[in-house]
């Protein structure tokens, strides 16, 4: 006897076998049941096609997917399918990918179960593929298929506007300090993220620490695809030398860490120092009304930096 229900809910019948004992015709009976229920449905939860966002190429990004059971069945003897491109592979290499399913297994009806798939684009652009699940429904063997789809985007690269070998801050005296301001550009297609500076020493830092104190528009730990921000650096030399640094900003660019370089330098020089020869003089005695001949004095600047401004405020009648 087999038991085939053609709709939902509990079915009974009773098979009766006639017979002749010897002594006549007799029955006998045994009554069955069945109860006919919703076949297994396997689903992946979430959108169809699975959305895998952006991702830089050269990188890999797993996605954890949830199997459900969505029928009463338990489903059977699954086993797993598609993913034909290499941009989408089961995360380790095979099916579950480290998630809570089971190749060869089964689902209960109304469980579910996990497993993972890793997106790794080989390329710019939306690329798609198909996850395949074999399985049987307690009445015959069923294809789950559900789409994943995503976007491989060229990485991060971060770009350190100045000039093409070094910036120079110039000459600037001892004990003082000058500004500048660098823009900083994300010319990839995904964010630049974990950006930090990390080789600015002394005599060069960042006002306030990273990006420095003053920024038009500060960077900040990310750096979105396509835009520019802005550091700031200060130069304060300590000594009369030349000075050379580096600006260093580490970043992953979607696929790992990298650096953006730009060099720097400055010269500091011993402040201008202005000396009036001879030291002191002596117009000795002179007539009232007399004028005595002009004294030439020869002003030197003994410092390294130029002196500005230039004036004479001290002199007053009779001395012009």
């Amino acid at each position: 006897v087999q038991y085939i229900p053609a709709g939902l809910g509990l079915t009974s019948d009773v098979i009766d076998l006639d017979y002749d004992d010897g002594t006549g015709v007799t029955t006998s009976s045994v009554t069955i049941q069945g109860t006919g229920d919703t076949p297994a449905t396997l689903i992946v939860q979430g959108a169809d096609p699975a959305p895998f966002g952006t991702v830089a190429i050269g990188a890999t990004v797993p996605v954890v997917l949830t199997l459900e059971n969505t029928g009463n069945i338990t489903a059977t003897g699954i086993t797993s399918g598609g993913l034909a491109s290499a941009n989408y592979q089961y995360t380790t290499g095979t099916f579950p990918g480290g998630g809570t399913c089971v190749e060869g297994g089964t689902l209960a009806g109304g469980a579910t179960c996990t497993f993972s798939v890793d997106f790794q684009p080989g390329g710019a652009g939306v690329l798609t593929d198909t996850i395949s699940i074999n399985y049987n429904d307690g009445a015959a063997a069923q294809v789950m298929n559900h789409g994943t789809t995503g976007t491989g985007a060229n990485p991060a690269v971060l770009g350190i506007a100045a000039v093409p070998d070094a910036f120079s801050f110039g000459i600037l005296a001892v004990t003082t300090n000058v500004d500048h301001e660098f823009t900083i550009t994300n010319s990839g297609d995904v964010d630049a993220t974990v950006v930090s500076e990390s080789t600015l020493a002394a005599p060069f830092t960042m006002p306030g620490g990273f990006p420095g104190a003053g920024a038009t528009t500060p960077c900040g730990a990310t750096i979105t695809a396509g835009a520019s921000c802005n550091i700031v650096v200060r130069y304060a030399p300590l000594a009369a030398q030349v000075d050379n640094g580096t600006i260093t900003l580490d970043y992953n660019y979607g696929v790992g860490l990298v650096y953006a370089t730009q060099a720097i330098d400055g010269e500091g020089v011993n402040p201008a120092v202005l000396t009036i020869a001879p030291a002191s003089f002596d117009f000795l005695d002179m007539a009232q009304g007399g004028s005595s001949a002009a004294q030439i004095f020869t002003v030197s600047n003994t410092g390294g930096y130029n002196a500005t401004l230039v004036n004479e405020v001290g002199l007053a009648d009779p001395f012009k």
